[in-house]
């Protein structure tokens, strides 16, 4: 009686260079995928940050309607994370408020800039940058 000899067959496993070259094709692919999901990260968080700066330095210029015309001048707030500053210069009997709002993000500082015209008998006109 012939006793079979054991074959080896493809379907027992994966060689150690089939392995090898798999790993280093999930990394070429990957490094791309998470360097742009970075980046999509960073950029929402951006615009987010960004958007909160606008509302802040809106609510800011809206105070301003409310206040008495001879009222508004120069001066600086905080709104959260966000830093305030705006100086009031008067043209032609008009008050111009020039503001920029600051913050920072992973250790970069930002900046957006408002302006306005205040008159005293008509409403407020925004003009952004």
């Amino acid at each position: 009686m012939k006793i079979p000899y054991p074959t080896r067959t493809r379907l027992e496993g994966f060689t150690l260079v089939e392995v090898v070259i798999t790993v280093l094709l999930i990394t070429v692919v990957m490094v791309p995928v998470t360097r742009l999901s970075y980046t999509v990260i960073r950029s929402t968080q951006y615009a987010r940050d960004l958007g909160e700066a606008l509302a802040a330095g809106q609510t800011q210029m809206e105070r301003f309607e409310d206040m008495d015309f001879d009222s508004i001048t120069t001066g600086s707030a905080t709104s959260g994370a966000y830093n305030l500053d705006w100086t009031v210069t008067t043209v032609d009997g008009n008050k111009v408020v020039e503001m920029e709002v600051t913050w920072e993000i992973l250790g970069t500082d930002l900046s957006i800039d408002l302006n306005t015209v205040y008159s005293p008998e008509t409403s407020v006109t925004y003009n952004l940058p």
